[in-house]
């Protein structure tokens, strides 16, 4: 986690039910995103001072997945948020430390939190955002409802179609 004035502070242990047990099958998983994913596990999102989204749900990619790597993350009234591991056109760089990132765009800053490594291998690496500030899933045909946040993850361009925010939906 990040610490203020600089620095990274981390923590290694294992994961225990209630009653210490570490062979229940949670314990088996690594609290680590693995290198080639991208991940938002109970995500917030946060707009400059407000919060925009607080999910108690994940979405993120396996390893290995073909094309590039994207989370995308509804956000009622402020639209479709597409992250992705590489850059794409129209897409904002975002500095990722560990489970938090720092986007600046459009004249705000947006920070999605995460409670796992939003990526993996290296402590400090970069995501890239789009906005689709107009997306309305009950406009596209997706079966989201407008005004819940929802999120889903996969391959941007699979994403892009699945969510009908192809480049028509981008430009309004």
């Amino acid at each position: 986690m990040p610490v203020d004035r600089g620095g990274v502070l981390s923590l290694v242990g294992a994961i225990a039910d209630e009653n210490g047990n570490l062979s229940k099958p949670l314990a088996q998983h690594t609290v680590q995103t693995e290198p080639g994913q991208l991940l938002l596990l109970s995500p917030a999102l946060l707009s400059d001072d407000r919060v925009l989204v607080n999910l108690k749900m994940g979405a993120g990619t396996g390893p290995g997945l073909k094309g590039n790597p994207a989370v995308a993350l509804y956000a009622p009234r402020e639209g479709l948020f597409l992250f992705a591991l590489q850059p794409f056109e129209g897409a904002a760089a975002c500095d990722v430390i560990h489970g938090r990132a720092d986007c600046s765009f459009e004249g705000s800053v947006y920070t999605p939190f995460s409670e796992r490594p939003i990526t993996g291998g290296n402590e400090e690496s970069k995501i890239w955002v789009l906005r689709v500030p107009a997306y309305l899933p009950s406009r596209v045909g997706v079966s989201w409802r407008d005004g819940k946040a929802s999120m889903t993850a996969g391959s941007l361009h699979d994403l892009l179609q699945e969510l009908r925010a192809e480049e028509s939906t981008l430009r309004h």
